[in-house]
């Protein structure tokens, strides 16, 4: 297969995640048109020349509306592919989680990406556009000590499975992407070696198998809408 998304302008939020720079570099790679975004962090040295990058911090929906008006005011008014790939968890029992916590958790994962996507629907994505949502296999199966972040990630994939249906009549593919555990600065602190005895195919998850999938599922070869594709080497079997 010959991918290339020339003539494609594609948003991937979160740049400075280990998953999102790795799907930015793939789309920069294959002739795609970059938009990505940070909060907190910014390593100017980190940053590809060719990425075009806007502030944004899914806690605050008043973020959401500066971001969009940048897009414009910087003459940006079409996005082909929607990424939704921020994304953040708290390990902790539910009774050791502070409510603001929860809300910040909710609100990053689930609640203020349905608005940002809202808003990329309505003002910048033309029929035919494609949507890919971050998910994870706890929002499937759900985990101990993580039960906001799977219940966040449970929401996007009920949210990715409905939106289908609402953009069938404007051909608009949604997808979800559900990574098992990957190599990622995030995932350092947990003990991988016994997740590994888990995994059928005997390896863990690197970045790339995000962006390959991501690379393929976005692409024109794909007719399917609605489905959340696991990528965890057969863990969740």
């Amino acid at each position: 297969m010959d991918f290339s998304f020339k003539n494609k302008i594609i948003l991937v939020t979160g740049y400075f995640s280990d998953i999102g720079r790795e799907i930015c570099n793939m789309y920069l790679s294959l002739g795609g048109d970059v938009i990505s975004t940070y909060n907190k962090t910014f390593r100017e040295n980190e940053v590809s020349s060719k990425v075009k990058l806007f502030k944004l911090n899914l806690e605050s929906i008043e973020s959401i509306y500066d971001f969009i008006d940048d897009l414009k005011k910087n003459n940006i008014h079409r996005i082909d592919i929607l990424i939704n790939n921020i994304g953040t968890c708290d390990i902790d029992p539910l009774i050791f989680q502070s409510d603001e916590q929860i809300l910040s958790l909710m609100n990053i994962n689930l609640t203020n990406t349905i608005i940002l996507t809202k808003h990329i629907l309505k003002d910048f994505m033309a029929n035919n556009g494609s949507i890919i949502n971050i998910s994870s296999i706890w929002g499937r199966v759900g985990a101990s000590c993580e039960v906001v972040y799977s219940s966040s990630k449970g929401g996007l994939n009920i949210f990715t499975k409905a939106l289908s249906k609402e953009m069938k009549s404007r051909g608009i593919k949604i997808l979800g992407i559900s990574p098992g555990f990957i190599n990622t600065k995030m995932n350092e602190g947990i003990d991988s070696d016994e997740i590994l005895d888990e995994i059928p195919l005997g390896f863990l998850g690197e970045t790339y198998h995000i962006s390959d999938s991501v690379k393929f599922f976005s692409s024109d070869y794909i007719n399917i809408t609605g489905e959340i594709i696991n990528i965890d080497g057969g863990w969740m079997l």
